[in-house]
């Protein structure tokens, strides 16, 4: 399975009635698959070469960002 069909088969979760906490919509990031090589080894084998730390930064900059929007929390495990 690669990422986008991961995206589509699970979707972020809706509020449920009972729950204590509403939101009006979730909201998620429009992601860009053209960095991918399209016939790559594995699913997220880049087209050109991308540091390591860079590729981290970003992340935790969009979680962030995300979870600010959302008005959610991290929950690591």
């Amino acid at each position: 399975m690669n990422m986008h069909e991961s995206l589509n088969l699970y979707l972020a979760p809706t509020p449920s009635p009972s729950s204590p906490r509403q939101f009006k919509s979730i909201i998620q990031p429009i992601l860009d698959y053209a960095i991918f090589e399209k016939n790559g080894t594995c699913f997220a084998t880049f087209s050109k070469p991308f540091p390591a730390q860079t590729f981290s930064d970003l992340a935790n900059e969009a979680n962030n960002f995300y979870k600010l929007k959302n008005n959610a929390e991290s929950n690591i495990k």
